[in-house]
């Protein structure tokens, strides 16, 4: 016979036949805190190393005598295409967590400063990012100077017969 005091998982909790739920605990909104505030969002697991704006306005990057204007989302796709050296625009999400476009939003901005290219993908509508040797340079000299284990950034394309596989590894499960 089981206990009756006995739960299986987040359930209420039954005590002399009287019914306890962990939520009605006080402390039920901090059972998932580690005593730190959470200072990055998860997406910018690739970005963690590197000082770029990671709000929702643009502001003014410098990199080699010359001003670049980003916004968190933004520097997000610079991370992320850079760490997976290339990645399918339909894979890329914008400031307010929509597909990018090619040929607007985010994409096209961070396109027309020279950061990241796009190359169609063969047999698709989709198109695959790539960083520009630019778009490394700029993520290389905000890098933070701590001495953890860095996280590599890749530009350009190296083999196109391969981007069609390339695109599936950051999607991949």
């Amino acid at each position: 016979m089981s206990d009756p005091g006995a739960r299986a998982g987040n359930g209420p909790r039954v005590s002399g036949g009287v019914a306890h739920d962990p939520r009605d605990d006080p402390r039920w909104p901090d059972r998932d805190r580690d005593g730190r505030e959470h200072e990055f969002d998860a997406r910018d697991v690739f970005t963690r190393q590197v000082r770029l704006p990671r709000g929702l306005e643009r502001e003014v990057v410098l990199h080699r005598d010359r001003e670049y204007t980003l916004r968190g989302s933004e520097s997000r796709t610079l991370g992320t295409v850079g760490a997976f050296r290339v990645v399918s625009s339909r894979d890329l999400r914008d400031v307010h967590g929509r597909e990018l476009d090619p040929r607007s939003s985010d994409l096209r901005h961070l396109r027309e400063q020279g950061l990241v290219e796009t190359h169609r993908i063969p047999g698709s509508r989709d198109r695959a990012v790539v960083l520009t040797n630019e778009g490394r340079g700029l993520l290389e000299s905000h890098r933070a100077r701590e001495q953890e284990a860095r996280q590599t950034f890749y530009d350009g394309l190296r083999r196109e017969r391969e981007l069609e596989h390339d695109v599936h590894i950051y999607c991949a499960p």
